[in-house]
């Protein structure tokens, strides 16, 4: 068993793929060749957002989503204290002030009630709400509706690893910037780095391409704006077009796999269990029930017994001094919590009932010793 299995994955596309990457190759146009726009056009339609621009990482889709909503040191970002480096080192790359809030304990996206808290003493009028979707787990448009209407904000989701998830009918509308990830492991995975931007705004759209294209304007030597080297490679999106036709089975895969974990896990562990709404992305599950343990501690006792697992995150982004050196910790309890009890178990097509049953009937021997 493993935890990605991104060998089976990539099985499943591999003619295409080969096909894709030798016609680049003949082509020779590697940088925004036609296989780059085509990505572009299908993930739009698949997310429902009008304009999307293709970026060389998940990191590389939210330094330019700032950039373009104009983030600098006079900026105060709310982000949450449970989270991936990337998330925090944008923010402090640009030089503006981040505001870590705590996230709610059960499902780890942002708390509303300590934003809420945290806006009313620190935010002003075009300040940055930079939410995620940990895990896969979708943030509602009526809570980014509230917050952008009565403080002002503008709004970025980071969905590296939502890109899958099911939004409501409203959440384009109110997300100025929706951000996701390529990393091979991602729901949709190249080989190598990729990323993307998603908006419905044209000026937005525009303004991103600008920036990732070093700042140029109607030519390369036209420069508008101090830009970036941020383009997705056309091998990659012809890679990524590959395996985009697997892309709704393996959706619908995984979140069956969601609801076998929830249903031999719900007794012992806190797990979310709208599966319906997930991605394919990490199952995440916190350790809260009848098990009183460390993760640390699971994670050992399960790879003694060749059952791979991973702790998402071993420490509060809050607590790095690389970036809280300049922010606000406004509240982080739960998060500091969480990197003691949380822990994600592997999802992916190739996980059978057969590897559930086995992980769990491990759980309940260590559970009864």
């Amino acid at each position: 068993m493993k935890f990605f299995d991104l060998e089976y994955e990539n099985n499943i596309s591999s003619k295409n793929i080969k096909k894709n990457i030798s016609k680049v190759i003949s082509q020779t146009d590697f940088i925004n060749g036609d296989f780059v726009s085509k990505l572009e056009e299908k993930l739009s339609k698949f997310t429902n957002f009008k304009y999307c621009i293709g970026v060389s990482s998940g990191t590389d889709a939210l330094l330019s989503a700032m950039m373009a909503l104009d983030v600098d040191e006079n900026t105060n970002v709310f982000l949450p204290s449970f989270t991936y480096t990337a998330t925090a080192e944008t923010v402090c790359l640009l030089k503006a002030k981040p505001i870590f809030v705590d996230v709610d304990y059960k499902d780890q996206l942002i708390n509303y009630n300590d934003l809420e808290d945290a806006l009313k003493k620190y935010s002003k009028k075009n300040d940055i709400l930079l939410a995620v979707e940990l895990f896969g787990k979708p943030i509602p448009s009526a809570i980014l509706k509230y917050f952008r209407n009565k403080f002002g904000i503008k709004v970025i989701v980071d969905g590296a690893q939502s890109l899958g998830c099911v939004h409501d009918k409203k959440f384009n509308d109110y997300c100025n910037i929706w951000c996701t990830s390529f990393y091979p492991s991602k729901t949709l995975g190249c080989f190598g780095d990729g990323g993307a931007c998603l908006t419905n705004s044209l000026i937005l759209s525009k303004k991103i391409k600008s920036i990732i294209n070093h700042g140029k304007g109607s030519n390369k030597y036209q420069i508008k704006r101090v830009g970036l080297n941020a383009r997705l490679d056309t091998i990659q999106a012809g890679i990524l077009l590959a395996k985009y036709d697997n892309l709704k089975p393996k959706i619908k895969k995984c979140r069956e796999i969601y609801s076998s974990y929830n249903k031999y896990f719900k007794d012992l562990f806190i797990v979310n269990n709208d599966f319906n709404n997930f991605s394919a992305s990490l199952i995440a599950m916190v350790i809260n029930k009848k098990m009183n343990l460390d993760n640390k501690v699971l994670k050992k006792y399960l790879n003694q017994n060749n059952i791979p697992s991973m702790i998402y995150y071993p420490l509060s982004i809050s607590d790095i001094k690389a970036y809280n050196k300049n922010g606000v910790i406004f509240t982080n309890n739960n998060s500091k919590n969480l990197t003691k009890k949380i822990i994600s178990f592997p999802i992916h097509q190739n996980i059978t009932n057969k590897n559930i049953l086995f992980i769990w009937n491990n759980i309940l021997k260590l559970n009864n010793l």
